[in-house]
This record gives structure tokens, C-alpha cells and sequence, in this order.
């Protein structure tokens, strides 16, 4: 469903922040394959959505990785996922030292809540006495929990809520008596 524009833009303009909700809402969003990398062979639980902000002039992109367990390495493949885009976006443009900004969202769907870490920083091992945590990597993405997703608790009028809501009720008549 995440591969229509009309739920996608939803979905976006529900999670991003005000200042950026007008600039999602004016752009022209299409979906793009991801890179012919190794991360991304199993693509059925991951999209990437390219934004073009109309009159702006600026682009980001959005990848929505789907998870229906609570995994550790969840912030790794994220971290992964990320890099690869990241650096296909590099070797398409060798002489512009500028890529693209990425937001990654893991949306999950689990019956409890999401405990795994949600940046491949923090499962990094020891850290020497002198910390070297800025040399560390780091990809902090943000988690949405369709069990317990804030966005159910506003008025449907936007189908990204309309389809997490039915995705948490599990059956037809859950749906139809919460409409």
C-alpha cells in the first residue's frame, strides 16, 4: 500500500515535522528501485520514495523498511540500506561532494512495544577511556509502532492512518466498529 503516492504523502506529512509538512505535501514524490546492492536484495519489506519539493528546488529522499519483529539487528541493516544509497547517489555525481538527505523510518508491526536500538551507534561495543563516540558510525532512523502509532489517535481523513488502523485491527468488524 506504501506504494501509492496519496498514502505515502500521508503517511509523511503525519510524521514529519510541521516546517516540513507543506513542502511534503507540495512535492512530487515517485518511488525508485533501490541500489542493484547486496541490502537490498530482499526489497519486498523495503521502499525508498524520492521527494521533489516543486518550486523549493530541494530533494530528499525517504526509505521505509517494514519489520514484523523487535530485531537487534534491525539498526545495522538500516545502517547498511542507508550507505548503499548514500554512496550509489555519490557515484552517480563523482564532482558534487553533496548527496542527498535521507530519512529512514523502520515501520513496525509487532504485538509488543519496540525495544531494539534505534541507531547503529549504540550497538557498538566497548569504548575506550578516551571516547571516540563522534568517530563512531551512526544512522539513527525512527520507528513506528502500528500497534501503538499516535497518528491512530487523530481524525481518518488521511489513508496512511486509515490503512494503519486496519492493519491493527486484525479483522474486518475490529475495523468497521472503530470507523
Amino acid at each position: 500500500m506504501f506504494s501509492f503516492k496519496e498514502v505515502a504523502c500521508d503517511f509523511l506529512s503525519e510524521l514529519i515535522e510541521d516546517r516540513w509538512t507543506r513542502l511534503v505535501e507540495d512535492s512530487i514524490p515517485t518511488l525508485e528501485p533501490g541500489p542493484n546492492g547486496t541490502t537490498f536484495e530482499d526489497r519486498s519489506n523495503c521502499v525508498v520514495w524520492h521527494l521533489q519539493f516543486g518550486g523549493k528546488g530541494g530533494t530528499t529522499r525517504v526509505m521505509l523498511q517494514f519489520q514484523a519483529e523487535d530485531d537487534w539487528r534491525t539498526p545495522m541493516l538500516v545502517f547498511a540500506r542507508v550507505s548503499e544509497l548514500m554512496l550509489a547517489q555519490a557515484l552517480l555525481n563523482p564532482d558534487d561532494p553533496q548527496v542527498e538527505a535521507l530519512l529512514s523510518i523502520v515501520v513496525y508491526g509487532g504485538a509488543k512495544r519496540w525495544t531494539a536500538a534505534k541507531d547503529a551507534r549504540t550497538l557498538i561495543g566497548f569504548d575506550p577511556p578516551v571516547s571516540m563516540w563522534r568517530a563512531q558510525p551512526s544512522c539513527p532512523f525512527r520507528v513506528l509502532e502500528e500497534r501503538f502509532c499516535p497518528m491512530l489517535d487523530r481524525p481518518k481523513e488521511n489513508l496512511a492512518v486509515l490503512i494503519i488502523e486496519a492493519e491493527r485491527c486484525r479483522s474486518c468488524r475490529d475495523f468497521i466498529s472503530n470507523a
